[in-house]
């Protein structure tokens, strides 16, 4: 498969099998992989201001022409997957520009994230491979607490339809952030996805910050595991929906619930995934893996402002060699992330014996 087709721009995550062996031979001649994803947050504003985010939103946005600039850069380079995510790309003065120059690069493939509270151009959406939407609950008055807005619940919901009802719709998967107001909710919101949304695919993602109110408590992963997920697996089963069922089986575990060492396995071999991938801030700050970028870890010695893809991306090989990773990689990473990089690790240990 292309690594810059539709197929492959809509599932990113999902076919980490297509790049093992490029990123192993890379590796194994010291040299670093080609850069495959760039998450690229356009804009820092939002319209929502969900209990549940890490983010410190303002006003802040990309400057088209440093966009522009990226995007003839990462085309030259060979290209790949481009995400467009802030904050909240939709309000971004310039978005629909932004999305069509991506565009008409040949070998860019557009995904983008979006509350869907607002929405750009039709035109736009048909030029956009993957759009990923957050949606938390089917509980309507919970919804707008969580993302503290009023009627955001039938706005998103009705905006959300009106793109699926067009002609050159992207491939839509929706994300939920499990917390503890929605946990008990996560059976009934699953029938509701399948009666009035069922897309490509439901994610669910996992709350990670410090508010009481939504932490997660022993109990309610007994819950998850001894009731919800399986009734969820069975929902899912009984819609055909088998990838929804993938990413639910190979994304959760019992640590995937802790507070803090979620990921244990981190503390033992190198990231081989961030490698292919940058996130790139409106500010400026660079972080070579999209998860860490969350959580405010940056490469403080990298500015997108001050130089170019190429020159960022030749310093990937010694921050690969100056494992053991980062803390926040314990807590913060995600079970398809750690596969990839315990497969990369097998198959080049092999290769050294043979």
């Amino acid at each position: 498969m292309n690594f810059v087709d539709g197929q492959y721009g809509t599932k990113y995550w999902d076919l980490f099998e297509q790049r093992i062996d490029e990123t192993i031979q890379a590796v194994k001649n010291q040299q670093i992989p080609k850069l495959r994803r760039i998450s690229l947050h356009v804009t820092n504003k939002c319209n929502f201001n969900c209990i549940y985010c890490n983010e410190k939103h303002n006003s802040k946005e990309l400057d088209f022409q440093q966009y522009k600039k990226i995007i003839d850069e990462y085309a030259e380079m060979g290209g790949g997957v481009l995400h467009i995510t802030g904050g909240e790309p939709s309000l971004v003065t310039y978005i629909d520009k932004a999305i069509e120059y991506a565009y008409n690069k040949q070998n860019i493939v557009v995904n983008m994230n979006t509350n869907c509270f607002k929405l750009i151009k039709d035109s736009s959406y048909s030029k956009i491979s993957r759009l990923k939407i957050s949606f938390d609950t089917a509980d309507k008055d919970k919804f707008n607490y969580l993302v503290q807005r009023k009627n955001a619940f039938q706005r998103v919901l009705s905006n959300l339809n009106h793109i699926k009802s067009l002609t050159n719709s992207p491939i839509i998967s929706i994300t939920c952030t499990v917390n503890a107001q929605n946990i008990k909710d996560l059976i009934e919101y699953t029938r509701f996805y399948y009666e009035n949304m069922h897309v490509y695919a439901l994610f669910f993602s996992i709350y990670k910050g410090d508010n009481k109110k939504l932490m997660f408590l022993q109990s309610h992963r007994k819950l998850l595991f001894e009731i919800i997920y399986p009734t969820i697996k069975k929902i899912m089963q009984s819609n055909n929906d088998f990838d929804s069922l993938w990413l639910l089986e190979n994304s959760h575990s019992q640590n995937t619930y802790q507070r803090t060492n979620r990921f244990p396995e981190n503390k033992l071999i190198p990231c081989y995934l961030s490698l292919s991938e940058l996130s790139i801030y409106e500010t400026g700050k660079v972080s070579h893996c999209s998860h860490l970028s969350r959580d405010g870890i940056f490469d403080s010695n990298i500015d997108i402002k001050k130089q170019t893809l190429k020159e960022i991306c030749n310093t990937k090989l010694n921050l690969y060699k100056s494992y053991p990773l980062h803390l926040k990689c314990l807590y913060g990473c995600n079970l398809k992330l750690c596969k990839f990089n315990q497969d990369c690790h097998k198959k080049l240990i092999n290769l050294d014996k043979d």
